[in-house]
């Protein structure tokens, strides 16, 4: 028998792959890989051996009728057992070879019209002759032998076309595993490199075979047409061209465009909408597939050069396009999000509803996006030309073939609904697709592999705040804390709690995307109060507006807003409780205390120094109000008390690391002193907290001591090294890269930065970056890079370290009284007089 069903081992590897330890993750696809090629192999020389060479039969009829059949309908009705003639002839028992064929579930995939077949092959009767021999000598008569071996043949070119159809839906499988392994690599490599830098995942897709460097080899799966050697029913992949660029629009769509484009073909009457004789229209695309994928699109156009008149039929051209987009296995507007986009349609604003249909737009794949575009912006030029068609009847004939459910049978309806999600597409096409300079409101730009604003007036932006579906990691959160640069608090908030009066509507309050946008205001709120908290002065007055907003909602108990109301409520009475008990400026002389005060500071061990100096950087970054870092608040000490009170204690640290080393006279003390501080500061660096590491290091490179060049001499190879390290990290060369590259790529929270890096990065932004464009659009790429710092920042805030205060340790540390950089100097000169 020929097993050549899905591997189990290669499903559950596939399975295991996306979760677990990297070694989990590397076995498992090391052992998908291998069982992909296994099954492959093995699926050839089988099925190369049973089945003898002939032409390739006719691709599966394809019905452009009403009825719907999914995918996951062919491939459980498929044929699951096929028998072949035995070659012995000594035996009325047929040895017969078994086809198996198990394919599993494919419910992501689904198809209007596949071939169906169900089908049990019968056996072929053995050639042994079992009659009696006749009274002439036992010869069998002419008649008889003719009529078996007819009968014989017509078995055997059955069972020939049925192990063909069977090996075709096999190589269709094994495509979908390589493509789901593929995919999987390409995850898993992602994961990799954000968690451990880009060599990681390159260093586990070598161990697989997989090439990293260019896109070729992560697109070229094999479902690409090239690979399987067909068209239609396959997957939209993505490709490069000879330029390096990468497009995804399939060739045999660009030659039906370039088709019409020649002479007056779109002035054809009711083309797209009239329907071509089906026989002609499978013919076409039977014409297509035996040119295959490679030679579409490469000289003269397949269409005009064909020397069959009914290929050059508008008619039947335009029923190829639409069959190719039948035969996708996903739908343009791919099944996920069909519900989606159906109920964009009860939204009432419309500049809302473009808003929230092109953020859906981009969720789709990129190949699918970039298709659709190219579709919408050629049908939309087929119903400017003089043949009777119009977007609302275009809409409505290419309704189920861009937007369908899932199981493929819709209603009329349901049709209608998809339709008019389909024309708004189309009537939107500018808006969705295209930015032109002086009209559009919004300016997006790819980031990474996402589309994000660029630019954008304020009502678009918070459009795109009551949007759910707009897809920018900690968007909300920047918008919150950059408001201040383009709207006041007061203007934000009455433009937000605008979209919840709006969409109310009493009759009918449960309306889909009423109550989802009213329920979105709540949680923009919420988190609005949230971030609020960084920003003392704007604080409580924002908290005593939203409990004004909140006493005009009249709910009762029962009704679906009477909790989120409640909630909010007490929301605003926790944000007011926290800013009424919120610190200001620390206070850094805590104690007098006289025990406190004669503890021997440098007896103690270098960790228990550099987590006691820790705790007491974390209190001070953890009180810094967002509001400091934002327009340049912390060059002006009295705008930003809290950042200047980590700023001196910073360069305490380093004072106080010279002073205790310069006290010192005698070189073996001075000597045992640097090394301490070199060690405290090495243990700093272990905990993370890199701002009071630099701190000491900028004490030990202070002119006082790095000119005690006896001292240095006499220190130690083994903390002479830990200290090169240390300034190694600290380097300013190349913008402080090894610093950079440290903290981006091994450390995770909790964590404490340098935190003049920060200041020197936000000025930069400011001063180098416009808040509006020329056109007077917000420039929220700016505020998208500011964003990016100060979320930083709010997030280390959040993430306290876990060791305890050693309160006699702390208050000594926290009343050090360094000498003034003159007497550092003057002491230094006493330790090493000048030569």
């Amino acid at each position: 028998s020929i097993h050549a069903g899905t591997n189990p081992s290669l499903l559950k590897s596939i399975s295991k792959a996306t979760s677990g330890s990297q070694e989990t993750i590397n076995a498992s696809l090391i052992n998908a890989s291998n069982s992909v090629s296994s099954t492959a192999s093995q699926f050839s020389s089988n099925v190369d051996k049973t089945a003898p060479s002939r032409p390739q039969p006719p691709r599966p009829t394809i019905s452009t009728g009403n009825t719907n059949i999914s995918s996951s309908q062919i491939l459980t009705n498929s044929p699951t057992t096929s028998t072949l003639p035995s070659s012995s002839s000594s035996s009325n028992n047929n040895n017969n070879n078994s086809f198996n064929s198990n394919f599993g579930n494919q419910s992501n995939q689904s198809s209007n019209t596949s071939l169906q077949r169900t089908s049990s092959l019968r056996p072929v009767p053995s050639t042994t002759n079992t009659r009696t021999q006749s009274n002439s000598g036992g010869e069998l008569t002419l008649e008889y032998r003719v009529q078996e071996l007819t009968s014989k043949r017509v078995l055997l070119t059955e069972q020939l076309e049925e192990e063909m159809q069977a090996r075709l839906l096999l190589q269709q499988q094994l495509t979908k595993l390589a493509n789901d392994l593929a995919l999987t690599q390409k995850h898993v490599a992602a994961i990799l490199d954000k968690k451990g830098g880009k060599k990681k995942g390159e260093q586990f897709l070598r161990r697989l075979g997989v090439r990293s460097d260019t896109t070729t080899e992560k697109s070229k799966i094999s479902n690409e047409p090239e690979r399987s050697g067909r068209i239609f029913g396959c997957s939209l992949i993505s490709k490069d061209t000879k330029e390096g660029q990468m497009t995804y629009i399939p060739p045999i769509v660009k030659e039906i465009i370039s088709f019409f484009k020649t002479g007056d073909l779109l002035n054809t009457k009711n083309v797209f909408i009239q329907q071509a004789p089906e026989p002609d229209v499978q013919s076409a695309i039977d014409y297509i597939e035996s040119i295959g994928p490679s030679k579409i699109g490469v000289g003269e156009n397949i269409f005009l050069s064909s020397k069959e008149s009914k290929f050059k039929d508008p008619h039947v051209v335009a029923g190829t396009l639409k069959e190719f987009l039948n035969q996708l296995p996903e739908p343009l507007i791919t099944n996920r999000y069909y519900s989606d986009f159906i109920t964009t349609k009860e939204i009432r604003s419309e500049p809302l509803r473009e808003t929230i249909v092109h953020s859906l737009i981009f969720l789709l794949p990129k190949e699918h996006v970039m298709l659709l575009q190219q579709l919408v912006s050629f049908l939309r030029t087929v119903c400017e030309r003089p043949n009777d068609v119009t977007i609302q009847t275009i809409s409505r004939g290419f309704a189920q073939l861009l937007l369908r459910k899932n199981d493929g049978a819709m209603t009329a309806g349901e049709i209608n609904q998809s339709s008019l999600v389909v024309k708004f597409i189309m009537d939107k096409y500018k808006e969705l697709f295209i930015y032109e300079e002086g009209v559009s409101e919004i300016k997006y730009v790819m980031k990474e592999t996402k589309q994000v604003v660029e630019f954008a007036t304020v009502d678009k932006m918070i459009e795109k705040l009551i949007d759910e579906f707009y897809n920018e990691e900690q968007f909300v959160e920047t918008f919150f804390r950059t408001h201040g640069y383009f709207i006041t608090q007061r203007e934000l908030l009455d433009k937000i709690t605008k979209y919840h009066t709006t969409n109310h509507t009493p009759s009918n309050p449960n309306l889909y995307w009423e109550s989802k946008i009213r329920k979105r205001v709540f949680l923009l709120l919420n988190q609005w109060l949230e971030i609020s908290s960084g920003f003392p002065s704007l604080s409580r007055e924002l908290v005593k507006s939203i409990q004004m907003f909140l006493k005009q909602i009249r709910t009762k108990p029962g009704d679906e807003e009477h909790e989120e109301v409640k909630l909010l409520t007490n929301k605003c009475l926790e944000a007011d409780q926290k800013i009424t008990n919120q610190r200001r400026t620390i206070q850094l002389q805590v104690s007098n205390m006289l025990d406190d005060a004669r503890i021997d500071l440098l007896a103690q061990d270098p960790k228990t120094l550099a987590r006691q100096i820790t705790l007491i950087d974390f209190n001070l970054l953890s009180s810094i109000p967002i509001s400091e870092f934002l327009q340049k608040n912390f060059m002006q000490p009295d705008k930003s008390p809290n950042f200047t009170a980590m700023a001196e204690k910073f360069n305490q640290w380093g004072h106080w690391t010279a002073s205790e080393i310069v006290k010192k006279e005698d070189t073996s003390q001075r000597v045992e002193i640097m090394a301490k501080f070199i060690r405290i500061a090495y243990a700093c660096r272990e905990l993370q907290n890199f701002n009071g590491c630099f701190g000491i290091i900028g004490g030990l490179n202070n002119s006082a001591v790095s000119r005690l060049k006896i001292t240095w001499e006499k220190l130690p190879k083994k903390d002479s090294k830990l200290y090169k390290e240390l300034l190694e990290l600290f380097s300013m060369e190349k913008n402080n890269k090894n610093y950079r590259d440290c903290i981006k790529h091994n450390v995770n929270p909790p964590m404490i930065p340098y935190l003049a890096l920060y200041a020197k990065d936000l000025f930069g932004m400011e001063e180098n970056l416009e808040n509006r464009v020329q056109n007077g659009m917000v420039n929220f790429a700016k505020f998208r890079k500011i964003g990016t710092v100060v979320n930083n920042i709010a997030e280390l805030q959040q993430k306290p370290f876990s060791f305890n205060e050693e309160i006699p340790i702390r208050n000594a540390l926290l009343n050090i009284t360094p000498f003034t950089e003159q007497i550092q100097f003057e002491q230094s000169l006493k330790c090493e007089p000048r030569k």
